[in-house]
């Protein structure tokens, strides 16, 4: 339902049309028919320019809504991708406490079996390969862990840039549609 501006721009609009209907009647009663011919042929020139100004107008819109068309898929995809990232890292940091849990768990062994040690040296060698084997077992985690979250890091930081580039050439897009938009109405 149109507003009461609306309304009144409507009014305004048709009154001023009635006007206009009203002075190319009077026009029409004083003029000659070479003046009136001659009004046609500018009118329908200026009628050309104008259709071939809107073609040219529509043509600029419809190239500008395939390119946010286009622009709002690849804003899909990476936030799409964004998402799995973030899972990825949600997943790595369930991982993460999991092998730190681990570790103390090692830690705990290796300073059992260290203790157990320094009480039998009959048992000595034994703790210490066993200890050598934990270690090497922490280390392999701790260097697992650190390359995992490394290169999620990473890859987090790139899709973001990359969403954040996307979503500035759809704002700018969107304001050309909508000039265009403007130019064609």
């Amino acid at each position: 339902m149109p507003s009461k501006a609306q309304k009144a721009a409507l009014l305004a609009a048709a009154a001023k049309g009635r006007n206009a209907i009203a002075e190319a009647h009077i026009a029409l009663s004083t003029e000659s028919p070479a003046d009136l011919w001659a009004r046609l042929q500018a009118a329908e020139h200026l009628s050309q320019e104008l259709e071939l100004e809107l073609a040219q107008a529509n043509s600029k819109l419809l190239v500008s809504e395939e390119r946010n068309a286009e622009l709002l898929k690849r804003i899909n995809f990476f936030e799409s991708k964004q998402a799995t990232i973030q899972h990825d890292l949600r997943m790595e940091t369930q991982q993460l406490k999991r092998s730190r849990a681990k570790e103390a768990k090692l830690d705990a062994q290796i300073t059992l079996l260290t203790s157990a040690a320094v009480l039998s040296e009959a048992g000595l060698k034994e703790s210490q390969d066993a200890i050598g084997l934990l270690q090497k077992e922490k280390d392999g985690v701790e260097s697992e862990l650190s390359r995992s979250i490394s290169g999620l890091s990473a890859e987090l930081k790139k899709s973001r840039s990359e969403h954040d580039k996307l979503k500035a050439c759809a704002a700018t897009l969107r304001k050309e549609s909508i000039n265009l938009h403007k130019v064609v109405d």
